[in-house]
């Protein structure tokens, strides 16, 4: 059987195509990436609507959950352990699913 050019060039570009979205998909399915442990610090702050926030060192907005701050109070710098949330009730900011919360040095 014989294909033209056109034919091959277009298969090709498909399966290239196909390919890229597999890998893609793949890169986004919380197979690292996101779901990895991250660490913040920062200030516990009253900018949360629906959970507790934590203003990184970096100026980014922190939600965490669960609500238990384990005792820490706005205004207490902390350094958060936890993995970003894929689906979250706190509307703003990244939100954290906190797996450890410690009191961090002052900034410098």
């Amino acid at each position: 059987m014989r294909y033209s050019m056109k034919t091959l060039l277009a298969t090709l570009l498909l399966a290239l195509a196909l390919t890229s979205a597999v890998a893609a998909q793949s890169a986004n399915s919380g197979q690292g990436g996101d779901n990895r442990s991250v660490r913040v610090t920062g200030v516990l702050t009253d900018e949360g609507a629906e959970c507790p926030a934590l203003r990184g060192d970096d100026g980014t907005i922190y939600t965490l959950t669960p609500r238990d701050r384990q005792g820490f109070e706005v205004g207490d710098r902390v350094t958060v352990v936890g993995k970003v949330a894929e689906i979250s009730i706190c509307n703003q900011g990244t939100t954290l699913e906190v797996q450890k919360i410690t009191a961090a040095k002052p900034a410098q």
